[in-house]
């Protein structure tokens, strides 16, 4: 019953296409059949589906959101007055997209998703100054089709997906000194990743958000000026690039995950005002020497500053309450990290799996909170400084069981533990578990359970509540 329905309907929808194709031209162009009720839908419907392609003639005065084509160029009509540049058949050699569409007197406003893409033999590139939209991938770089770097229009409001990307690194050859106007307010996600081409840019005043992976991979890229608007850098920006500076600005609130990983920077100054750093934000970065964060600083991810093997002294500020894994992971020996505030959880603070033992060791650690200091000896590590002298009371660290669970002294002066995980030889918890708020050592002293270790049921299916 459903294909019967349906081929009745395309039955009636291709009379309705030949009726239309019967019609006179204007008639067609401007819609003004005369006709009203079903019959008129219809034609309409098949009116519309029809200017989806092409047409190889060109109208005087299309309808809005009609595609059509002059001189092997293609254009759709976006607004009364405007065109959108969707298709250039023979494109190689020198590209000049007109201001306006020939014979129609429409303005090309914009240039659509892919036009250029995977068109080979270009040499150059000139858009008009009333390109104010680049589409998806319009200007994407392939291995077979190359495409150059070209000045782009002072008008530009916003440019769109991997609209400048390469496939490929490597594809893309000479110097660009990408200079991106100050009306620019929108660049999409990936939107100049893997062009070899690049070596500095400018970022416009009016861009608030450098979008996810936007400028990652980008081999030769060496310089950026960031602008004085500018609040967010989001993860993989800058991921691998070249980069020997970096200058934030005074707005800068958030700095995303591997936001310069593997960049080439010798020091930094996050400004007041920034309170998020991602994961790996600046993880290896070899040549960084020295880091400056600042007190507005209330949450860094894991890895932050792991294998940045230059890194000899920083400073954790006050409101950075959570100690999270591996964050200096292969300082050097001589290497000194300051911690302001009071640590409400430390996981692995330094420590990757191949160097616990020396950074444990060797990093000197220095603290103005017991607390802290308690937490981060109570995870092995020995060289802690507090208020001026060595850190090593007897009690913090100690483990003991109560014959169900294993415990850590992580506050000898609070008295307080950590619940690390099934006492040796007892039975693995199973169903509803319940925590004891309180528990007694061999010696009779008392400590509040006050937290619940990372591993502590890691793998434990049987649990259910």
């Amino acid at each position: 019953m459903i294909s019967k329905r349906i081929g009745k309907r395309s039955a009636f929808f291709v009379a309705a296409c030949v009726i239309v194709q019967a019609l006179p031209f204007s008639l067609q162009i401007t819609g003004e059949t005369g006709l009203s009720g079903k019959t008129a839908e219809i034609l309409r419907e098949a009116n519309v589906y029809a200017s989806e392609e092409p047409s190889s003639i060109s109208p005087a005065s299309p309808v809005l959101g009609q595609r059509f084509e002059i001189d092997g160029v293609g254009y759709r009509k976006v607004t009364e007055n405007t065109v959108q540049l969707t298709d250039w058949a023979d494109a190689s050699g020198d590209i000049v997209i007109p201001e306006k569409a020939p014979g129609t007197g429409l303005t090309v406003t914009s240039i659509g998703d892919s036009v250029f893409r995977g068109k080979a033999g270009i040499e150059s590139i000139t858009l008009p100054d009333t390109v104010t939209d680049i589409g998806n991938y319009a200007f994407y770089s392939t291995p077979e089709a190359p495409l150059p770097a070209f000045e782009l229009p002072p008008n530009l409001i916003s440019i769109g997906e991997y609209a400048f990307a390469a496939e490929v690194n490597g594809v893309n050859s000479g110097r660009w000194d990408l200079v991106i106007p100050d009306t620019v307010k929108v660049i999409g996600r990936y939107a100049y990743t893997q062009r070899s081409d690049i070596q500095s840019v400018k970022l416009p005043e009016n861009l608030t958000k450098i979008e996810y992976g936007t400028f990652c991979l980008c081999a030769s890229l060496t310089h950026v000026t960031l602008g004085n608007r500018l609040k967010i850098i989001g993860p993989y920006a800058f991921y691998q690039c070249n980069l020997k500076e970096i200058n934030f600005p005074e707005t800068l609130t958030e700095i995303g995950a591997y936001a310069f990983r593997s960049c080439y920077m010798a020091e930094i100054t996050v400004p007041d005002g920034v309170h998020t750093i991602g994961k790996s934000a600046f993880e290896g970065c070899y040549m960084l020497s020295r880091v400056t964060l600042p007190d507005s600083l209330s949450s860094v991810g894991a890895r932050v500053f792991s294998y940045c093997k230059s890194l000899q002294a920083v400073t954790i500020p006050e409101g950075v309450t959570r100690l999270n894994a591996a964050w200096f992971e292969s300082l050097p020996d001589a290497a000194t990290v300051s911690i302001k505030g009071d640590a409400a959880y430390v996981d692995q603070f330094f420590c990757g799996e191949m160097d616990i033992t020396r950074l444990r060791c060797k990093i000197k650690i220095i603290c103005e909170s017991e607390q802290t200091a308690a937490r981060l000896y109570s995870v092995g590590h020995t060289n802690i400084e507090l208020n001026g002298e060595a850190y090593a009371p007897e009690e913090a660290g100690l483990n003991f069981s109560d014959g169900v669970f294993r415990y850590t002294v992580i506050n000898p002066q609070k008295k307080q533990v950590r619940l690390e995980g099934t006492a040796e030889g007892a039975a693995a918890p199973a169903g509803k578990v319940a925590i004891p708020e309180t528990v007694t050592d061999e010696n009779g002293v008392s400590y509040t359970v006050a937290e619940i270790g990372h591993r502590a049921f890691y793998e434990n299916n049987e649990i259910t509540g």
